[in-house]
């Protein structure tokens, strides 16, 4: 089933050229006009990853996008953890067990 709180990073509808220069500088934590705060979509996101943990009552399996994953792993990975790195290596499709 869907769970609204693994969209992804909510942010303006238009095209942007240079979304992927955006993409890593907001991952390196430096928030975007317009965009969802990397904190609070990284909270959205770990909110939904524990309802759906709670409610499987085993381990889930989670498809989301790029960008949300990448902002709500550098919540919890230990410092140091790159996510530009792991954004820049993501393949779409691509699967990656946490």
């Amino acid at each position: 089933r869907e769970h609204p709180g693994l969209a992804e990073v909510d942010r303006p509808p238009d095209w942007e050229p240079d979304y992927r220069s955006l993409a890593r500088l907001y991952l390196a934590g430096m928030d975007q006009p317009g965009w969802e705060p990397k904190a609070s979509a990284a909270a959205r996101f770990a909110a939904a990853v524990d309802e759906i943990r709670a409610a499987s009552g085993a381990t889930p399996i989670i498809v989301s996008h790029g960008l949300i994953s990448a902002a709500y792993l550098s919540s919890v990975m230990p410092p140091g953890w790159d996510a530009r790195t792991f954004w820049d290596v993501l393949t779409l499709p691509d699967a990656w067990r946490f």
